[in-house]
């Protein structure tokens, strides 16, 4: 109970053998999605998986579509988006709990990027029907909420955005790298495949698995490295993802997730940016985005020195050709001011009162993430009084 569909052990397991082994027919992969489509080259999308996954909501919902047949005890085993339970497929009134925190900004523009995608997608394989056009219009004119959008009550058109948001939760909860297959043929690492059978067990942290190809019988092979016995689950590891990142993509979050990471975004003058990295702050381009700054913190990295180094330039006197001890106090005490609000926002919002929302299970991912950013904002303030008393202490008395 709890587990969903799993795998557990009827004897020990002591051995790091192969225990599945699944045929390369049954794998769904690129190479099928391009020679269905006609397509020789690949996606100009960021995502290298788009004609894949077109070609797999054609599979699931395009009975006449070839390989239908062949692949539909798979294709009936997979879960709808609301069963995946990721925030995509979640109501209004659902995403309304997240408003305020990373998560909900970070599935808003994932959306609007997907509908651009699929848009894309269907262009480049000519299957841009007058709905299809009518929907991508809407979105484009109007800035709509796709979200409002998925509460389809029938079986989508395969070439509709909501059968392709579905093949979007399946592939990131599901995929497994390409470079398993062919490491050499493989030009983009972000590249995948389906691993039918492999794809249905459950994740732990820290899991020490092995995923090969046995080349003499056509195949891909899962062991594990554990010891497990009788009735023991056996466990898959999809990597060291945060609970933004297991939510978005397989619908749950993880307690004290040691992986788990929160943002903080600094709304800047870009001339301020641009001093400080002149000045000397090492600051990331990539964080950088118009006029804000984004700064990852986590359990590992509270409090991270670039972002010290930056509170303290912003408090630089004009007469200061360095970063001060002044300087950095404050800036401390600037920091410590936006870490707490943070802080208090996470500590209000993760007591959730009486709610008309009617799934336990969206609650409680809801909390489990809440939980989590809160007990990182948390680690990060008292990482910056724990900084400001070492720098006291060290440099005592103040002159």
């Amino acid at each position: 109970p709890g587990s969903g569909v799993a795998a557990f052990c009827k004897t020990r397991v002591s051995s790091s053998e192969p225990l599945i082994s699944v045929p390369k027919k049954l794998l769904l992969t690129n190479n099928l999605a391009r020679e269905h489509f006609g397509i020789q080259k690949k996606s100009g999308s960021r995502n290298p998986n788009v004609f894949l996954q077109l070609y797999l909501s054609k599979l699931k919902f395009d009975g006449a579509c070839d390989n239908a047949k062949f692949f539909k005890p798979y294709l009936d085993i997979l879960p709808s988006g609301r069963e995946v339970g990721s925030p995509y497929f979640w109501s209004p009134e659902e995403m309304d709990l997240l408003k305020g925190t990373d998560l909900f900004l970070k599935t808003k523009r994932n959306l609007a990027n997907l509908v651009q995608e699929w848009f894309e997608g269907i262009t480049q394989i000519n299957q841009v029907t007058a709905d299809a056009k009518a929907f991508y219009d809407l979105f484009a004119n109007s800035g709509i909420d796709t979200v409002d959008y998925l509460e389809e009550k029938v079986i989508p058109k395969w070439n509709s955005f909501p059968a392709y948001l579905w093949s979007t939760v399946i592939f990131t909860s599901r995929a497994f790298p390409q470079i398993l297959l062919d490491q050499e043929a493989t030009q983009d690492i972000n590249e995948a495949f389906l691993f039918p059978i492999v794809d249905l067990l459950n994740h732990r942290n820290n899991t020490k698995v092995e995923w090969a190809a046995d080349y003499k019988a056509s195949a891909l092979t899962f062991s594990t490295k554990e010891t497990l016995n009788e009735g023991d689950e056996l466990l898959n590891n999809y990597g060291d993802k945060s609970n933004e990142e297991l939510l978005l993509g397989y619908g749950f979050a993880l307690e004290n997730n040691d992986f788990d990471v929160t943002t903080v975004t600094l709304k800047l003058p870009l001339d301020s940016i641009r001093k400080a990295q002149v000045f000397g702050v090492s600051l990331n381009t990539d964080d950088i985005i118009d006029d804000s700054i984004n700064f990852c913190l986590s359990s590992s990295q509270p409090l991270p020195g670039t972002l010290i180094s930056l509170f303290s330039f912003l408090c630089k006197l004009k007469s200061e050709t360095s970063l001060s001890l002044r300087s950095t106090l404050e800036g401390l005490d600037q920091l410590y001011s936006v870490l707490d609000q943070k802080l208090s926002f996470f500590k209000s919002s993760s007591k959730i009162a009486s709610t008309t929302i009617k799934s336990p299970a969206i609650l409680k991912q809801v909390k489990v993430y809440k939980n989590s950013q809160k007990r990182i904002f948390q680690e990060s303030c008292d990482a910056v009084l724990k900084h400001q008393k070492e720098l006291l202490k060290k440099y005592k008395p103040l002159s």
